[in-house]
């Protein structure tokens, strides 16, 4: 749904500054979140450019779930299938409707997160069932299963990606931030946004996914026409799984609130998100219990976004580095590296040694030199590449405040 600026100023105070939300409450709090040990009920770390993950325990076996706010249904890998009672007729209650993935759900079983967090059980207590394949080899972690926010109704959950951990909390931070009315629906919890002059769009805080913004394609294809967005090439910004993204680039400015981020990347999808690359900015308290979100600006507020800087993507299968995507203009695609190669060294390093997600990392960082090693078929074919992220499209507007959080 699009909305107006003049309609939103028109509006209660809280629509004024874009903070209507359904399902979840948003309440934008200037204050720092406080993170008091004796509340915290368990704490996990989160590694950039890796999911939100955690360990849990289904029946008595352990498993490393994503905390995946785009699925309304709680989904385990096809090695659980065991473990699940009899399918529910009940048509309505799908993985994914948002994203048209329809699975049948079952009776699930007794699921717990970490040692001291009760089992999180919903009143229909179901899950469904499919392979978490596709997201081990894309990210070159364990995954067993996606934690839906269903299972969360009862907690509060803290997300703080600049400090790098997530905590389950007894109660959330006394906030003297304004709160929302909201609209409870599918347990997906969406965030108001300003996008560029384009009005308000309803996004959902996608936490399982590591782009920055996804835009419906309608929304992108218009922005892109009225030079909103900036086309670039992304080589991550291919197919991940179940959100097809088929083109990235710059966006001129979002709002959240009275948060203004400048120079986006986006990506053009099925549905309008915001993903960890933008969550990063913020430290977040889900509130489930009172069905709200406390958004507080975090050290990485202003920083700009990070771009692959080296034109390919890769993925990780049977231990092995491959190429996804390369972009045909780039130095390795000039090279002729294709998809399929297998990368096994990364400057003095063995690829497989390194995770993914610090590969990534690598390959993002402006200014540096980097020496790729490929092999096709036996074959070794050696590629030095200077990194170099380009130029914001937009310019920036330097009154722009920085806001820093309080201290605890």
């Amino acid at each position: 749904m699009c909305h107006s600026r003049e309609h939103h100023m028109s509006v209660p105070h809280c629509h004024r500054l874009g903070c209507r939300v359904y399902f979840l409450c948003v309440s934008l709090a200037l204050a720092g979140l406080c993170s008091a040990a004796d509340n915290e009920l368990d704490r996990f770390p989160i590694v950039h450019g890796e999911p939100l993950c955690v360990p849990i325990r289904l029946n008595e076996q352990k498993g490393r779930f994503i905390l995946y706010s785009l699925f309304n249904v709680t989904v385990v890998d096809e090695a659980y299938r065991d473990h699940l009672g009899p399918v529910v007729p009940t048509p309505a209650l799908t993985a994914n409707r948002l994203l048209g993935i329809e699975l049948p759900v079952h009776r699930g079983p007794h699921i717990s997160i970490g040692t001291n967090i009760p089992g999180i059980e919903t009143p229909n207590e179901v899950v469904a069932c499919m392979s978490m394949t596709p997201w081990q080899e894309r990210f070159g972690v364990p995954v067993d299963g996606l934690i839906a926010f269903d299972r969360l109704a009862a907690l509060v959950v803290r997300v703080h990606v600049d400090e790098g951990y997530v905590a389950f909390l007894k109660t959330p931070k006394e906030s003297v931030a304004k709160k929302a009315s909201i609209v409870k629906e599918w347990f997906l919890p969406h965030v108001s946004i300003h996008v560029s002059d384009d009005g308000f769009r309803d996004a959902i805080i996608s936490l399982g996914d590591c782009y920055s913004v996804l835009l419906d394609q309608d929304d992108f294809r218009r922005l892109l026409r009225r030079n909103k967005i900036v086309l670039r090439d992304s080589a991550d910004g291919r197919e991940t799984p179940n959100i097809k993204r088929t083109r990235s680039g710059i966006l001129d400015v979002i709002e959240v609130g009275p948060y203004k981020i400048q120079n986006v990347k986006v990506y053009e999808g099925a549905v309008t998100a915001i993903g960890l690359g933008f969550v990063r900015r913020f430290e977040l308290d889900f509130d489930f219990p009172n069905r709200i979100v406390h958004f507080c600006p975090s050290q990485s507020y202003q920083e700009p976004e990070r771009w692959d800087c080296s034109g390919i993507a890769i993925e990780r299968k049977n231990n092995k580095t491959l190429v996804c995507t390369v972009i045909p203009s780039s130095v390795p695609g000039q090279s002729g590296v294709r998809i399929g190669d297998e990368l096994t060294h990364v400057n003095d390093s063995r690829a497989s040694e390194l995770s993914l997600a610090k590969i990534r990392d690598l390959l993002s960082t402006s200014g540096s030199d980097v020496k790729l090693v490929f092999e096709r078929n036996g074959v070794r074919q050696d590629i030095v590449i200077k990194l170099v992220r380009p130029d914001d499209p937009f310019p920036t507007d330097k009154n722009l405040p920085k806001i820093l959080p309080i201290p605890d």
